[in-house]
């Protein structure tokens, strides 16, 4: 199994049980009893925020295919500008993290 492979497929969505409980899930299971994550908009932190963390955590799959094919894309294009070469390597260590690959 490769990396690309390891992670729950998306799409990935936010649902909300009682308490503030934001629950991120895979979008085509019904059930919720094995979510990806939970974030807790309860206590320290605002529901503003708990929310958008949830919408970053949910949008992960689609924001990691996206910087595979934009990685892709670049690998191709002749004569990279400096900052060109410097949004491959950063998208490259976002990619890197994103499948355990860095520590």
């Amino acid at each position: 199994m490769n990396a690309r492979d390891k992670h729950t497929p998306g799409p990935w969505i936010v649902s909300e049980k009682r308490d503030g409980l934001l629950i991120i899930r895979q979008k085509d299971r019904a059930t919720t009893l094995l979510p990806i994550g939970h974030v807790l908009a309860a206590g320290w932190e605002d529901k503003e925020t708990a929310m958008a963390n949830a919408a970053l955590i949910a949008a992960a799959p689609a924001l990691l295919e996206a910087l595979r094919e934009l990685t892709t894309v670049l690998d191709f294009h002749d004569e990279q500008t400096d900052t060109e070469k410097s949004w491959i390597k950063t998208a490259r260590a976002a990619i890197a993290q994103a499948e355990g690959e860095t520590k």
